[in-house]
């Protein structure tokens, strides 16, 4: 990777270098309470990331460790090459600092993750916001990172969307009915995300339509609206069970004026995969059969089909 791609793409490499106590902004979520011995270690890191002190960064990641950007589908592997990202992340912005808020943590054993977001200042520009899970690892009394994915959020997003931002970018989902294209983006401004699709038609007509997605703050939900191109549309609101499922819960009317309801389930697996499935699903009153559990892969650089890599 050319260190040109590495100052674009990893200026969020700052978000591990603070852990502040400060007041989160608005719309966030609580903080959550970490274990002393990690607040301990993002201290260090602090200190270190506020001196610009790359070597003091580096040593606190494991030599094998890796960070993903999801989002630009840019990878750096290895802890020497995650120092010299740092290096250089310092030199192109000497003013950089952080404010970073963990919302989940959880230890088991010897390795521990987080969930968070951070806010990247720089001065005369706009602050830049990311989402990001860690993982750590036990090494003798210290933890390491082992590795980080991180994704951009448009600055002015509401923290409670900031759960699927991971969704951005192109999926695809092999159906017998026809394969979906999925493409997720935030509209201008971060209260909403949008998911176009499209299916082909092997067996019936060929499909498209959008999803709208935006956090309700009363509800302490992310509502949905959906638009089908055969003229159904539906309203429904997900929300988390766990750190990787999700569950929606929706309203639907049909073109001839009929009505329906799905509960949908959306589970995470990894970075580049999702197990999708409809239950629960009733026309006017009569139960419909569940459909199977249907796969959607992340399509990234080089896959023009998407497939799973």
């Amino acid at each position: 990777m050319s260190p040109s791609a590495l100052r674009q793409t990893l200026a969020a490499l700052a978000l591990l270098g603070a852990f502040t106590s400060a007041a989160a902004p608005a719309h966030a979520a609580p903080s959550a309470k970490l274990d002393p011995s990690l607040a301990a270690m993002l201290g260090t890191f602090e200190k270190a990331f506020n001196a610009h002190n790359a070597p003091a960064m580096m040593a606190l990641w494991t030599p094998d460790a890796f960070y993903n950007a999801t989002v630009a589908n840019v990878q750096v592997k290895g802890r020497d090459a995650i120092g010299a990202a740092y290096a250089d992340l310092f030199k192109q912005q000497p003013t950089s600092s952080l404010k970073l808020t963990i919302t989940e943590s959880k230890i088991e054993g010897g390795k521990a993750s987080l969930l968070g977001l951070a806010e990247v200042n720089q001065q005369g520009q706009l602050p830049t916001r990311s989402l990001f899970r860690a993982s750590l690892e036990k090494v003798g009394a210290s933890w390491l990172f082992s590795s980080v994915e991180e994704s951009e959020l448009p600055a002015d997003s509401p923290t409670g969307m900031s759960q699927f931002g991971w969704l951005a970018g192109t999926w695809t989902e092999a159906l017998p009915s026809g394969d979906v294209k999925n493409t997720y983006h935030w509209v201008n401004g971060g209260a909403f995300m949008v998911r176009n699709y499209s299916r082909a038609a092997k067996q019936g007509p060929a499909a498209e339509g959008t999803q709208i997605f935006g956090w309700d703050a009363e509800q302490q939900c992310i509502r949905t609206w959906l638009f089908d191109s055969n003229g159904s549309f539906g309203e429904g609101y997900w929300q988390r069970q766990g750190a990787d499922k999700w569950v929606n819960k929706m309203a639907l009317k049909l073109p001839d004026g009929r009505r329906g309801s799905v509960t949908q389930i959306m589970t995470r697996k990894g970075d580049n995969e999702i197990i999708l499935q409809s239950v629960d699903r009733e026309i006017d009153g009569q139960f419909q059969p569940n459909t199977a559990p249907a796969t959607m892969t992340r399509q990234t650089k080089g896959d023009a089909k998407g497939g799973q890599q």
